[in-house]
């Protein structure tokens, strides 16, 4: 699958709103541990976010580990984009994709105590997406997606500790090694590991008032306002007890729409079942589309492959837009190009 194709962000006034806004996305789910560090646990993760100098010269400094305690000792990864310009020397990247949407890039060299991990044998095996990022100077360079900077903290955080957690499963292996990384990290990323449950009581502390936003129904007016726009019709009749979000009639294919305001597993799977009762109900075979803010990870498209079910992303759910190229697609019984992760 050909890869996303991204362009560097090398402006340093952008470059260092964007490191405001990463920081700030983790710190909003984030338990401070410290004067410095900031650890979720629901995610295990844990990160320090420095606007620093090394050597005389002003740097982002961004660590990133897995225990809130020895933290430097336990560093898994160093996520640094430059503040400005190009520099190869630096693992971290900022870039946007054709729709102005921002990313957080590691371009997947790690050093890690008495080996070395390529950036080839790190980028081949991770499960995270790889993207092609362009330079203002005519070079490129293949990049781990580390997390989405325009979407909301927890999509942000959630992927950027699916990017660590590879890196902890790469140094890992290395370490095991004691040399050159050689094994393909795939064999890592394929070994089923046991997570356990944490047990007992915990605390939650009390919150002040809130006002919610109703995101689905505002996904599902844009979805509607685009499928007009391109002269589909459609419906969200129930079928019985159970009700589709959408889905559209008069077509040698009728498509089922299922919405989801977040792009993690738990939203998936649900849609996934979802989608096939709806089907069955329906008595008869449709193309099945789960409607979310961006296509989940590579591995998890995989399997909605083998399921037939498609991704329609829309990006952010406080601004949902629907690409209509790919809902003529759908028009014409063709197959959408594949979501891309955002």
């Amino acid at each position: 699958m050909p890869h996303r194709k991204l362009v560097a962000i090398e402006n340093k006034a952008e470059c260092s709103a964007l490191f405001r806004k990463w920081r700030d996305n983790f710190a909003s789910l984030a338990t401070p541990i410290g004067d410095h560090t900031l650890w979720i646990d629901a995610l295990g993760i844990s990160a320090q976010f420095w606007d620093s100098h090394r050597k005389g010269q002003p740097i982002f400094w961004n660590i990133f580990s897995n225990t809130p305690v020895r933290f430097k000792q336990n560093m898994i990864v160093e996520v640094n984009p430059p503040r400005s310009g190009i520099n190869p020397q630096n693992q971290g990247v900022f870039a946007q994709d054709e729709d102005g949407c921002r990313y957080v890039l590691h371009r997947g060299r790690l050093y890690p105590a008495g080996a070395r991990i390529a950036s080839t044998d790190f980028l081949a095996s991770a499960t995270v997406d790889i993207c092609d990022v362009s330079f203002s100077d005519g070079s490129s360079a293949a990049c781990a997606l580390v997390c989405p900077l325009d979407l909301d903290p927890k999509a942000c955080v959630e992927a950027l500790a699916q990017f660590v957690g590879d890196c902890a499963n790469a140094r890992e292996l290395a370490g095991a090694q004691g040399k050159e990384l050689r094994v393909p990290l795939q064999r890592v990323a394929d070994m089923e590991k046991l997570s356990p449950e944490l047990r007992g009581n915990f605390f939650i502390p009390p919150q002040e008032a809130k006002i919610g936003r109703r995101r689905h129904a505002d996904v599902s007016a844009a979805l509607k306002t685009s499928l007009e726009s391109v002269g589909i019709k459609h419906a969200n009749a129930r079928m019985g007890r159970y009700g589709p979000d959408m889905y559209t009639y008069g077509m040698s294919r009728d498509v089922l729409f299922e919405i989801k305001t977040e792009y993690d597993a738990a939203s998936v799977q649900q849609a996934v079942g979802q989608l096939l009762i709806y089907e069955q109900l329906a008595g008869r075979k449709m193309r099945k589309v789960i409607a979310m803010p961006s296509a989940p990870a590579k591995a998890l498209m995989a399997v909605l492959d083998v399921l037939d079910i498609e991704v329609l992303a829309f990006g952010s759910s406080s601004k949902p837009k629907f690409n209509r190229a790919a809902l003529r697609q759908l028009a014409g019984g063709e197959k959408p190009a594949r979501a891309q992760r955002r």
